[in-house]
């Protein structure tokens, strides 16, 4: 890391990403006499492979000028790695309750970027994906096709079974007073 990107010589395989520096002038100094000249951001052209490889990572682009720091870094779109964050919840979580706290992260997500920009990267998942990273729990994906349901179409199969149950009761409570 020794050396800037202008100085160091191109093997066409691409690096490691690297960091984007603060509009303080102390900061910018200590980070150009560590690195004896200016920080720069490395493209990584097999990000794609490696996020493949590594669900934990994903391909990103990342546009000239991201980092709006004097000189314009990076000069050009670079390919990096992002670290990905995904939100879990056990299966044994209610469809209810998982489908009641993806609406409310998906609906308050305006809210959330005001407070900070990364919520801007908040995406639901797509329940119709086949081979997900992680599987999308059945309240969320319900939650994702058909939007809020009623009490009763997300009770409906407790009352069916519930009505079977009470009427297999009634009928053997009849039969044994019949004897």
């Amino acid at each position: 890391m020794g050396k800037s990107d202008r100085d160091r010589p191109s093997d066409g395989r691409g690096g490691a990403a690297q960091c984007g520096a603060n509009r303080d002038p102390a900061g910018e100094a200590g980070i150009n006499t560590a690195t004896k000249g200016t920080p720069g951001i490395l493209g990584l052209d097999e990000a794609e492979t490696i996020g493949k490889r590594f669900p934990g990572f994903e391909s990103i682009d990342v546009p000239a000028g991201a980092f709006r720091a004097p000189p314009v870094t990076p000069s050009d779109t670079v390919t990096m790695l992002a670290v990905t964050y995904r939100f879990a919840a056990s299966e044994l979580m209610p469809n209810v309750v998982a489908a009641a706290i993806a609406r409310s992260i998906l609906t308050t997500k305006a809210k959330l970027v005001a407070i900070t920009p990364l919520a801007n990267q908040i995406e639901a998942p797509d329940p119709d994906d086949k081979s997900p990273i992680l599987p999308v729990h059945p309240g969320v994906a319900a939650y994702l096709s058909n939007g809020d349901q009623s009490f009763f179409d997300q009770f409906q199969q407790y009352f069916y079974v519930g009505g079977l149950v009470v009427s297999l009761a009634g009928s053997f409570f009849a039969a044994a007073s019949a004897r």
